[in-house]
């Protein structure tokens, strides 16, 4: 596998063209829709049918325990099932797919480790911030909106401001008989890992800006790169032709 300046020359000399941005951002943000479109509906009608409830739902309530584990196994088939399965082009998603894109594994035996190392920054700390709340046992979004509703004059505009404001006042529990300290700090690093995952994505972003094959700083540290299928002449098997 040769590199060029805005190319990719294959063993059989075939060249293959690197994606474009704003194709993996529409592949990427696609995928994410498949991953989270179930619990959100799931979510959603729960947090309608008790939005004017004077009370807090308990922790670790079944709605709560199915939409996160259904989101960490959206996680697990989306973006790692699928890719693994898929024999012609190893590591495409559905939204890769859709856009015609794949990713391009550099060395032997490098799919397991490379779809590993490409995926912490995104689907692993999505994962892992789903975890997390999942121990905390509460949607950060679901306490503060009902605690909005039972305090109207309270307001913030973050979990964590609004944490570190109850705190202050003494108040450790936000009156909820379960929510101890050791939830509210496991609900602080999901919340943590979210906002991190946006820094993540901006700096990703910069990165395949700045390259002139659009390879990002976690494409060099799964050791690979995603390139525009369409670019590939007669349209072989990339599988067959990416060592």
């Amino acid at each position: 596998m040769e590199q060029k300046n805005n190319y990719f020359r294959l063993k059989d000399e075939q060249k293959i063209y690197p994606s474009g941005i704003w194709k993996r951002i529409g592949a990427k943000l696609f995928d994410f829709c498949c991953v989270l479109v179930v619990p959100m509906i799931i979510s959603g009608v729960s947090f309608a049918t008790n939005l004017n409830k004077k009370e807090y739902p308990l922790a670790w309530n079944h709605i709560f325990l199915l939409t996160n584990i259904l989101s960490i196994a959206s996680v697990i088939f989306f973006f790692f099932i699928i890719p693994s399965l898929n024999k012609k082009n190893p590591g495409q998603t559905l939204g890769k797919k859709i856009f015609s894109i794949s990713v391009l594994f550099f060395g032997k035996n490098n799919f397991l480790k490379g779809l590993f190392l490409r995926e912490i920054p995104i689907g692993i700390l999505f994962t892992l911030s789903i975890i997390f709340k999942t121990i905390g046992g509460y949607e950060e979004s679901q306490i503060m909106s009902i605690y909005a509703n039972i305090h109207p004059k309270e307001h913030s505009t973050t979990f964590i401001v609004f944490l570190i404001q109850k705190w202050i006042k003494g108040d450790t529990t936000l009156g909820l008989p379960l929510l101890s300290i050791w939830q509210s700090v496991f609900l602080i690093l999901s919340w943590i890992i979210n906002i991190l995952q946006i820094f993540i994505f901006i700096s990703i972003l910069f990165s395949m800006i700045a390259s002139s094959q659009n390879i990002g700083w976690h494409d060099k540290t799964g050791n690979t790169a995603i390139v525009n299928l369409k670019t590939l002449e007669n349209n072989l098997i990339l599988s067959e032709r990416k060592n």
